[in-house]
């Protein structure tokens, strides 16, 4: 990982934009191994190139491979430091990009099977990096639209947001 991580940090952005099947497997390497230090750039890249040219549904995927990577690796327990606020901007704006998108064209909340998994994670890392106006901010989100997303929010991370007032 550590090889294909140096260099894809020679090639990107500025030489080549990786796409989106790149950004799936690398996501399941920094997983399987743990590497969350990555995490931070390659959101930055992913967002650059537009997730890869990929597909709404696609794109959603690969931000819940992402919140998914943080919420198994808590930052609290990372031998990683600073890892806070990298976990609670990626998060945040993985929500906003959701919230910023409801309306697509291309796939309207309604249709966006992904959403409910989006917020319930994103609220259960922001809570754990200690940003409770940003998962009250998704709270509010899913209340507004409980009606046009399908799914909802997971017990957990109503509990944990409860828990949190």
């Amino acid at each position: 990982l550590d090889v294909a991580w140096n260099l894809y940090c020679k090639l990107t952005p500025h030489v080549w934009s990786a796409k989106f099947d790149f950004y799936e497997d690398l996501l399941m390497q920094i997983s399987l191994k743990g590497a969350v230090q990555y995490l931070g750039k390659l959101y930055d890249d992913m967002e650059l190139s537009y997730w890869g040219q990929a597909h709404k549904e696609t794109t959603y995927q690969l931000n819940t491979m992402i919140l998914r990577i943080m919420e198994t690796n808590p930052s609290h327990t990372s031998e990683f430091t600073n890892l806070s606020e990298t976990y609670a901007d990626i998060a945040y704006r993985i929500f906003s990009h959701l919230k910023s998108n409801k309306a697509s064209k291309n796939m309207l909340l309604r249709f966006n099977t992904h959403a409910a998994g989006i917020c319930s994670i994103s609220m259960k890392v922001l809570l754990a990096e200690g940003k409770n106006q940003e998962a009250a901010e998704v709270f509010q989100f899913c209340m507004e639209e409980r009606e046009r997303m399908p799914g909802q929010l997971t017990e957990a991370a109503l509990k944990e947001f409860l828990e949190s007032v």
